[in-house]
């Protein structure tokens, strides 16, 4: 009876675990593991070659020395309620921040990143901004690949709701987009969830190198109130039915 007790509880337990995943690559960190902030690389190949992007994952804002003004945020975002401006970006849980190293000789035209309209707060890029030494934290990882010929700004940032595929699309002046060894501006997601792997796409024509990078988890569960006061119940009746055996 006490192995099916405890067997209960373990059950129990894992009805309010996140979602975890086995890790695309294994030179990326473990985003259930990992504290906060979160610093990575993440390499998208094609035939065209591998590009790099940067990234960091917050449960605070590291852009507090970023002027508003300075922020551009996704269209079709300002059509729903609270999100898609500076007051949303400042209010939301958890912060998202990339940047791409264009080290191919294809020039990006853009970029795109599967994304959950349910899990997105804001969305946009910062003009002029280089992730490795404008935010709160430096992005300083050993080994990393860098592209420092200079920056290039994104001219505009896309969210797309539209089943079956929302996304995220970030575009580059044309012509000529990002070359090799420029750098993009740094863009942002903000939102309520914490992250997992997904795919993401540098656009050289219709298609590019694609790659994994961390984006909020539509799978996460939160329990709410009424959840956790029915499982603090079952595992405060369980420690007394296991302390009077």
């Amino acid at each position: 009876m006490k192995h099916l007790k405890v067997l209960g509880f373990i059950a129990l337990l894992g009805m309010f675990s996140g979602n975890v995943m086995a890790l695309p690559d294994a030179q990326l960190p473990n985003l259930n593991t990992t504290p906060y902030p979160i610093l990575g690389e993440s390499d998208l190949t094609g035939p065209a070659g591998t590009v790099h992007v940067d990234w960091i994952v917050s449960n605070t804002d590291l852009a507090t020395g970023i002027n508003s003004g300075s922020f551009m945020f996704a269209t079709n975002l300002n059509t729903l309620a609270d999100q898609g401006d500076y007051a949303a970006y400042t209010g939301s849980d958890y912060f998202y921040y990339f940047q791409i190293e264009n080290t191919i000789l294809n020039s990006g035209t853009g970029f795109s990143l599967d994304l959950d309209p349910d899990t997105v707060v804001t969305m946009g890029y910062m003009l002029g901004v280089d992730l490795d030494n404008g935010l709160d934290v430096l992005h300083d990882i050993a080994g990393e690949q860098e592209a420092s010929m200079g920056i290039t700004d994104f001219v505009s940032a896309v969210f797309d709701p539209n089943p079956p595929t929302p996304n995220g699309g970030l575009n580059f002046t044309l012509p000529p987009g990002l070359v090799q060894n420029y750098e993009s501006t740094t863009f942002f997601v903000t939102c309520t969830h914490a992250a997992r792997y997904a795919d993401a796409e540098l656009l050289i024509g219709p298609h590019g190198p694609t790659g994994y990078i961390p984006i909020p988890d539509n799978m996460v569960i939160v329990p709410e109130p009424m959840t956790l006061m029915l499982l603090g119940s079952s595992l405060g009746m369980f420690f007394l039915k296991r302390k009077r055996s």
